[in-house]
């Protein structure tokens, strides 16, 4: 290790307590890893960390390589910690980080894909946004809101899983994914937000459940290639027919019917095959009606 030098006393009797920690034996003068002054080439200097971590909060990162290792000890990240570093390409995060800050990784281009892990409950206010080369993510499954801009402009994010416990999708969430080709809204999600989806040029099929009441202005706007839409909601089905009909089949799946084979029911997302006698069905629904093949 480099000869550490005390800015209190001037001695190089320096003793290493922790990782990050260090004490002077001459005066007991105690010294962070950011505080310490290593002698380097003959001149003592000043050392930045690449995490600068305050009670588990990482608050600054000063390194320079693509690949970023964050330490067990964070628990949360903080805004705009990651902003702007088109050179990082992965990042590692910890079991322990519960919260990711506003715009953490906003402007990093040169990431392809991150996980967040289920710890994390929290995500804020664009963390995402104009990650252009961002392809893919895997969402903690403990997530309850996609926050507003969070994947603004990530024109390569070409799938997503969105995590069960989602009960909002916030504005321009996922404004600008031109490469999204479709998207399945979990049950449980009450409101998406106005652009949430907007331009999102290559989306071909959406899928809405019956818990969705609120859908907000032009959350759908721009999408060109639209082709399918199933909705269960009877709520969001106006603003849909109103934005798509009659150029697309909006498939409104709201009543109950039986297989003519076996008599078993069926209500909802239709399947090629009867759940319960594993026959091909015989019928198709279309627009809340039962048509019999």
């Amino acid at each position: 290790m480099n000869k550490i030098q005390c800015e209190l006393c001037g001695s190089l009797d320096i003793i290493k307590t922790d990782d990050n920690f260090f004490r002077c034996s001459a005066c007991g003068c105690n010294y962070t890893l950011e505080q310490a002054r290593f002698l380097i080439g003959g001149k003592f200097t000043t050392v930045q960390p690449d995490f600068r971590i305050r009670a588990g909060r990482l608050e600054e990162y000063n390194g320079e390589s693509t690949a970023a290792d964050l330490p067990l000890t964070v628990t949360i990240i903080g805004n705009e910690v990651f902003s702007d570093c088109p050179g990082l390409q992965s990042v590692s995060i910890p079991d322990s980080c519960y919260d990711i800050g506003m715009n953490a990784f906003a402007g990093c281009t040169g990431l392809k894909s991150i996980t967040v892990p289920d710890s994390v409950r929290s995500i804020g206010y664009g963390a995402f946004r104009n990650c252009t080369g961002l392809e893919s993510i895997d969402i903690s499954e403990n997530l309850t809101e996609i926050s507003g801009h969070l994947f603004e402009n990530c024109e390569k994010l070409n799938k997503t899983e969105l995590p069960d416990k989602l009960t909002k999708i916030g504005a321009y969430a996922f404004n600008g994914c031109k490469a999204l080709q479709s998207i399945i809204i979990p049950e449980g999600v009450k409101e998406i937000g106005s652009y949430a989806f907007n331009n999102c040029k290559a989306l071909k099929s959406i899928f809405i459940p019956e818990s969705v009441s609120s859908v907000g202005e032009n959350t759908f706007r721009g999408c060109e290639s639209i082709e399918e839409i199933i909705c269960l909601s009877e709520s969001a089905l106006p603003y849909f027919v109103s934005q798509f009909s009659p150029r697309v089949d909006i498939n409104h799946f709201m009543e109950k019917g039986l297989c003519r084979h076996c008599g078993g029911t069926f209500r909802g997302l239709f399947r090629k095959h009867c759940s319960v006698c594993l026959k091909d069905k015989d019928y198709k629904i279309k627009k809340g009606k039962i048509i019999t093949a």
